[in-house]
């Protein structure tokens, strides 16, 4: 598990390389992350939108979405 300073970084460093950057595919590996349904939402979800913003929220990374979604990685 990443640090509270690291993850302050590693947003910090990615926020210029993604911000105003499309999704344009995102592949899932269901058998790890989601179960068939819910990856197919959160495909239709996040493809063809745009990161607006790059955001540490506690152990976890917060890629704000154009479309008022946010994808968080932990």
């Amino acid at each position: 598990m990443r640090e509270l300073p690291e993850l302050a970084i590693y947003a910090e460093n990615l926020r210029p390389r993604v911000v105003g950057k499309a999704i344009t595919a995102v592949k899932v590996d269901h058998s790890v992350a989601f179960k068939k349904i819910i990856a197919e939402e959160f495909v239709r979800r996040v493809t063809e939108h745009t990161v607006w913003d790059v955001v540490r929220r506690g152990k976890t990374l917060g890629f704000s979405l154009d479309s008022g979604d946010r994808i968080d990685v932990h």
